[in-house]
């Protein structure tokens, strides 16, 4: 069934009227079928050039719960369904100008609105209202993934890289990040937070200045020839952890020495 539904966004398939009328009657075996199986057909649905199509036929016929977490409410708002969309076109696009397709970023983009929704709701809790944003998120995050991987089993590299894309929109959002981009915009998995927050920022007027900032930052930190994950090496990785931890025990001592100097006055007077 969810082969047919592929074929009608890949091919232009017309379904039947007889089979059409059968499916959302049998729709409930896809239970049956194991998680493993249906990570590979949310991969073919959604990362082979065809998913915005694939999304809106799922969404016409109330199946898309069949492979992500049921969303209550959230699967009728437009910022989801355009939030998603824009995500869609975004690997619709690269797709068909020959570049990789990674499934983490599409789970990424298809949970992220239950994940705000949890965090946000955390941080009206007493239990977890002081925490740090990054924290309420990692919570939610291990929450909703682990029910995910009931339906679709992602594998444990995909599910890390899916956690640290939202972890990393946490600390893009920090004043203190943003005046201080160089030792962000270096690590691994920033590119692709960075896209999804540049689609956040398609729908929240307040994101935009934040996403232009990074974005301005990444491009002049980082050589061209140095934008894509595997082309960051541990030397360069290196690099940028000595060079930082320098600066951090430089002002480690500057502070020790005002400290220190703050003492020796006070002794005096």
């Amino acid at each position: 069934m969810i082969r047919a539904y592929r074929f009608v966004g890949k091919l232009g398939f017309k379904i039947t009227a007889r089979t059409e009328k059968l499916i959302p009657e049998l729709l409930p075996l896809l239970r049956d079928i194991s998680a493993a199986r249906m990570y590979e057909e949310f991969n073919k649905l959604f990362l082979t050039g065809h998913g915005l199509k694939s999304f809106e036929i799922l969404l016409e016929k109330d199946a898309l719960h069949y492979l992500l977490l049921e969303m209550g409410t959230l699967i009728t708002e437009p910022e989801f369904i355009d939030f998603v969309r824009y995500a869609l076109v975004n690997s619709d696009t690269r797709y068909h100008e020959g570049k990789r397709n990674m499934p983490h970023f599409l789970y990424a983009a298809m949970l992220w609105p239950l994940v705000d929704q949890l965090a946000t709701k955390m941080q009206t809790l007493d239990k977890y209202c002081n925490n740090d944003p990054t924290k309420n998120i990692s919570i939610a995050a291990n929450i909703i993934l682990n029910k995910q991987n009931t339906i679709t089993m992602i594998p444990f590299k995909a599910l890390e890289d899916i956690k640290n894309i939202w972890l990393m929109q946490a600390e893009l959002e920090k004043i203190k990040n943003i005046n201080n981009p160089e030792p962000w915009v270096w690590q691994g998995i920033f590119r692709a937070s960075l896209e999804f927050f540049v689609i956040r920022a398609q729908l929240d007027d307040e994101l935009k200045p934040i996403a232009e900032s990074w974005t301005q930052s990444y491009e002049f930190y980082v050589p061209p020839e140095k934008r894509s994950r595997k082309s960051i090496t541990n030397e360069d990785r290196a690099k940028i952890s000595h060079k930082f931890t320098n600066q951090e025990a430089t002002q480690t001592s500057t502070k020790e020495k005002r400290s220190s100097k703050r003492k020796k006055l006070l002794i005096i007077r």
